[in-house]
């Protein structure tokens, strides 16, 4: 586990990155993404870093009208958002080049603005 400042990181050998940042020993969002291009199975909802298309998760998730967000970097197209809320929790699925990149769950809601 590395820590730098509030965030904690592990850094998993399959080349899976997880963090998070406890506030009041609670953990309110958890960020799961992969470094490199090789494909992760096991992740949460069934879905697959790496392989799971942009396409195939709004359609796994279409009861829970999920939202596709165009991403940016500077001032660029860089990838989609798919944000969905399943009970308490807020789900961005992060996709670059059209495949599941990141997985991040939260309990609040990301504000898009900042």
């Amino acid at each position: 586990m590395n820590i730098h400042g509030n965030l904690y990181m592990w850094n998993l050998i399959n080349g899976v990155v997880l963090s998070t940042i406890p506030e009041n020993n609670n953990i309110r969002w958890l960020n799961i993404k992969v470094k490199g291009n090789q494909i992760i199975n096991g992740m949460p909802y069934g879905l697959i870093l790496n392989k799971t298309t942009l396409e195939s998760s709004m359609t796994q998730f279409n009861m829970y009208s999920p939202q596709k967000i165009q991403l940016y970097e500077d001032g660029k197209p860089n990838g989609f958002w798919v944000k969905f809320k399943k009970g308490n929790q807020f789900i961005y699925l992060t996709f670059k080049s059209l495949l599941l990149r990141e997985i991040l769950v939260a309990n609040f809601e990301i504000d898009m603005a900042s």
